[in-house]
């Protein structure tokens, strides 16, 4: 497991956490990314969209992930030593059962990191196009 839920953290230090997380990734071009360190980041947000008990923060982690995994393909697979591997899709479906990936329980605060990431997967790639 890469996130450990720490329930005597307060509630911001948390969604700080994890907005830098989300700023950092959004910071460097996708083709720049080392894929095993951005792959850990990936799989440590989806832990946080599965098992934070901060609900607005789940969800709010949830809506950013559901815009970095539409950088990958379909089918894709992460694979860390600290998780079991897990596919883009399997995420997306879970992301779209809870309504994550509609922003739903989303806070604004995420909501225009959201809007950063979406920009950074638009960059990213029209960065492969020829």
């Amino acid at each position: 497991m890469l996130y450990r839920c720490n329930a005597k953290l307060p509630d911001d230090v948390r969604e700080n956490g994890a907005a830098a997380l989300v700023g950092i990734i959004a910071e460097r071009p996708f083709r720049d990314w080392n894929y095993g360190v951005l792959s850990n980041l990936v799989l440590t947000l989806f832990e946080v969209s599965e098992k934070e008990s901060n609900i607005i923060l789940r969800a709010s982690v949830g809506y950013c992930l559901y815009k970095i995994l539409s950088i990958y393909p379909g089918g894709h697979v992460f694979e860390s030593h600290h998780a079991d591997p897990i596919s883009t899709d399997k995420m997306k479906a879970g992301l779209e059962k809870t309504g994550y990936a509609k922003g739903t329980g989303c806070s604004a605060y995420f909501i225009s990191l959201a809007e950063r990431l979406e920009q950074w997967v638009k960059e990213s790639m029209d960065e492969e196009k020829p």
